[in-house]
């Protein structure tokens, strides 16, 4: 049998380094379900070789902790209901635009406050951009 064979055929406790599960729940799993990384890691090993499942166990933990702690939802259906909102917001921005006739500075503050209430995911090096522009479009050719 192959030593992944004989990996998978292990409790989940005994699958993985000595003591990670336990640190990756104490620095992560106030924010990310680690027993259901550990599940998922174990499971695609089975079907995939994994060389390194400790270390896929740490990427998909510690990736899923990174966008739980900056407000990203961490789920399936809540990343498409995020992807559905910020949809309608930009098509909300894109009316403004062209029904308000504003300029980039008032662009930029739109964006900036609506970053500020509920949408923390919006570009600020594009809020940034917009303001240097200041408050008029630059001539197009």
């Amino acid at each position: 049998m192959s030593p992944i064979g004989t990996r998978s055929t292990r409790k989940p406790e005994d699958f993985f380094e000595d003591g990670l599960v336990d640190r990756l729940i104490g620095s992560h799993g106030e924010v990310v379900d680690v027993h259901r990384w550990c599940r998922w890691v174990i499971d695609f090993s089975r079907r995939k070789h994994v060389a390194n499942p400790d270390g896929l166990l740490v990427s998909k933990v510690t990736e899923e902790a990174a966008r739980a702690r900056r407000g990203a939802p961490t789920t399936a259906a809540g990343q498409a209901a995020e992807m559905e909102r910020y949809g309608a917001f930009q098509v909300e921005v894109y009316r403004l635009v062209a029904t308000s006739h504003l300029g980039p500075s008032a662009i930029a503050d739109y964006l900036e406050e609506s970053r500020k209430n509920g949408l923390p995911l919006i570009n600020t090096r594009t809020i940034d951009r917009l303001r240097s522009m200041g408050d008029s479009w630059p001539e197009v050719s």
